[in-house]
């Protein structure tokens, strides 16, 4: 015989499973409406922008890079150009957020290193903490876990 409590444990990570396969193919057709609308119009800049700001400092606090560097890196999972994320470079070293140093090179010009300062670091954790709390909420709205916080 089958004990209620199993019963109800089963039931529950059926219907587990089924919140999460529907989160997931909600998720799925919005990624897909929002890369439409993206090709279309292009994304919210202002929302792009903050995001590439966290982006940007998460990947040089891993380690000091010159600019083209940090475009490849970007480059590798998100739609960007050097016309999106050196403005933001120039923007977050006057803010204080990276220092700048000039390394000579074999091969062609010297290159500019971004490194990321203790305000940096400080405004990235912010950032960090904002977008967790942001995703969190998320993934309440499309049926996750409500009780999460």
């Amino acid at each position: 015989m089958v004990s209620h409590s199993f019963k109800k444990d089963n039931i529950r990570t059926k219907n587990t499973f089924f919140i999460l396969g529907i989160v997931f193919c909600t998720v799925r057709c919005y990624y897909s409406s929002v890369q439409d609308t993206v090709r279309r119009n292009g994304m919210n800049t202002q929302f792009k922008k903050g995001i590439l700001e966290m982006c940007i400092l998460s990947i040089i606090r891993a380690r000091d890079m010159y600019g083209f560097e940090v475009i490849e890196k970007l480059a590798s999972d998100i739609d960007v150009n050097e016309n999106t994320v050196y403005p933001i470079l120039r923007r977050l070293t006057g803010q204080g957020l990276f220092e700048t140093y000039i390394e000579q090179t074999n091969i062609g010009a010297p290159r500019k290193y971004y490194q990321i300062t203790d305000l940096g670091k400080e405004k990235l954790d912010e950032y960090e903490k904002e977008w967790t709390s942001f995703l969190k909420g998320v993934f309440r709205l499309l049926g996750g876990n409500e009780n999460e916080k």
